[in-house]
């Protein structure tokens, strides 16, 4: 509900709830601002506008009995993303050092990488058979 409403109509509907709460317990306005502590003006303005302070607001609830519905309003939050990030444990990455023959030669058709692995005796035997040719 307070979704659809501006700031001006939220802070008046609070004042129309305190004022019926307040008459539900039978009070006047010159009680009930005597019972929270707060003004009688800054009361009658809270009533009729919704303005206030916070510390005012608070007196009010307190004298209605109602501080517990600031506690549904920001409840405690038992799970803190922060936190949890915090205690994750992550693995440490490790780089591999790049040697020298991984490195890739460019040749003219294409970047080839040169192989670590030495060639088979059978290979080289072809290899330079061909290499006679």
């Amino acid at each position: 509900m307070y979704e659809l409403m501006n700031t001006k109509e939220i802070m008046s509907s609070m004042g129309q709830k305190i004022k019926t709460k307040r008459i539900s317990l039978d009070y006047t306005q010159e009680e009930f601002s005597a019972k929270s502590g707060v003004a009688l003006s800054t009361y009658r303005t809270f009533e009729k506008s919704g303005k206030g302070s916070f510390e005012n607001f608070i007196a009010i609830l307190s004298a209605l009995g109602s501080l517990s519905e600031l506690e549904r309003l920001l409840p405690q939050i038992s799970f803190s993303p922060v936190a949890e990030f915090n205690k994750k444990k992550t693995k440490e990455r490790l780089r591999v050092k790049k040697k020298n023959s991984d490195i890739f030669t460019a040749t003219s058709d294409s970047l080839e990488k040169p192989s670590s692995k030495k060639p088979s005796s059978f290979l080289q035997k072809i290899k330079v058979k061909n290499d006679k040719n």
